[in-house]
């Protein structure tokens, strides 16, 4: 048996590693207008129902968007966990609901009603739930120690960094034509997801990790299980890290879609200038996306904790600051920082996940921590729609920020030296360690 094929044989596909990756990559760039480019359509869709673009009612679709995807991350995430064979079959039926759910959206009229939309874009949203988790949990998988949070970042760009390609085209559609083109034209787009998803794959259950021979990794894995750091859900929940997790996840989730979803309207409040909003939205996910990938590999060799701390402390500072940014310049170089620090959110947590608690079911486990991004979503289109029409965008950038400040904080106190322990002795007693 030739060692390629033996390597094969080894990872449970034929399928090389890059290409499942670089596949994931492209799946998560046309899932990611869902929640980036969402803000381009509020004006044109608060015109035609005669309501605010910054309310509540028309916050309400993205805050349904936030919810789907959270919950089917979960259930899509915990299903996949024990049938990892259907991995490929649930990214093309993804990309089926991602893009019916925008084609259906460009229907949106005073006769249909803005129900509809909030149903229609809540069917869609099913899709980037199960690409997002599918893609987090194939950097989870086959990945481990230093690299883990590298992949994390790489694939996570995609989603963030996606939009900035997309983003753009969607508004001149909307400029030159109107939203419902740009609702239909993106979203026969979105369809690119179904070839790539037939690729994805997830490792079988007793994968070996590139650098450790199969006996190694058995008896890792025996000692892994009597830590504790193969836990499912139920048994996650029992730990207080977990929750320290969770609450940390809301703070700057809620701080992160809190902005986001307002970007144009702060930006023509602080500044005067509408452009300045408008050049907000373009570049934020971009540096989102690469705040992402970079926090990934700073984090496997600084520390989860320690990036915790370093990234959303500067997102914190960078929304305290925001308001005094008179110049657009200015502003834009501000929300840049912003986006590149608040970025890591969506890697250094899962990467802790995957740490703390194992990979065998790190589906079902980010998937639970994630469901934090479902209740930030529900503050971020009611609480926080409400707190910035009533208090305005000055003391809706000091909460953020001091959202912001708190979870670096809270990710900071975040120890697990029993798991540490536990791993160390566990390599420490591996063949050939002894």
């Amino acid at each position: 048996m030739t060692e390629e094929t033996e390597k094969q044989k080894q990872m449970g596909t034929r399928i090389p590693l890059w290409l499942i990756v670089f596949s994931m990559i492209i799946a998560m760039v046309f899932v990611s207008p869902y929640e980036y480019s969402w803000s381009l359509f509020t004006a044109p869709l608060g015109k035609l129902f005669g309501i605010s673009a910054t309310g509540y009612m028309i916050s309400t679709t993205f805050s349904i968007y936030i919810i789907v995807q959270a919950l089917t991350m979960f259930f899509s995430g915990r299903y996949l966990d024990k049938r990892r064979h259907l991995t490929p079959y649930f990214v093309v039926i993804a990309g089926v609901l991602t893009s019916l759910g925008w084609i259906l959206s460009s229907f949106t009229s005073k006769s249909t009603g803005l129900y509809y939309l909030y149903v229609v874009y809540g069917i869609g949203s099913l899709g980037p739930g199960i690409v997002y988790g599918v893609g987090i949990s194939t950097a989870l998988k086959w990945f481990h120690g230093k690299t883990r949070g590298l992949a994390v970042g790489l694939i996570d760009l995609g989603f963030g960094a996606g939009s900035f390609g997309v983003s753009p085209l969607v508004l001149y559609i909307i400029k030159n034509y109107n939203f419902h083109a740009a609702f239909l034209y993106v979203g026969l787009l979105m369809l690119v997801i179904i070839p790539f998803g037939m690729l994805v794959r997830y490792p079988p259950a007793d994968y070996v990790p590139a650098g450790k021979t199969a006996a190694e990794a058995e008896v890792v894995r025996k000692r892994v299980k009597k830590s504790g750091l193969e836990d499912n859900p139920r048994q996650m929940v029992s730990r207080w890290q977990f929750w320290a997790i969770y609450i940390g996840f809301f703070f700057v989730a809620g701080a992160y879609l809190g902005i986001v979803g307002k970007l144009p309207s702060i930006g023509l409040t602080v500044t005067g200038v509408a452009v300045a909003g408008y050049i907000a939205v373009f570049v934020f996910p971009l540096s989102n996306g690469i705040g992402r990938f970079v926090s990934g590999v700073v984090s496997d060799f600084l520390g989860r904790r320690e990036s915790m701390l370093l990234f959303f402390g500067i997102a914190g500072i960078g929304l305290l600051a925001l308001f005094s940014m008179k110049s657009a310049a200015a502003f834009v170089v501000v929300i840049i920082i912003v986006a590149f620090c608040s970025g890591p959110l969506f890697t250094l947590w899962p990467s802790m996940v995957g740490d703390y608690f194992g990979e065998k079911k790190s589906g079902g486990n980010y998937g639970l921590v994630y469901t934090a991004k479902a209740m930030a979503g529900l503050f971020a289109g009611y609480g926080f729609a409400v707190y910035y029409t009533d208090y305005g965008v000055h003391n809706s950038l000091l909460l953020t920020g001091a959202m912001m400040i708190i979870a670096a904080l809270i990710g900071f106190s975040i120890v697990v030296p029993k798991v540490k322990q536990h791993m160390n002795a566990a390599k420490a007693t591996a063949p050939g360690k002894q």
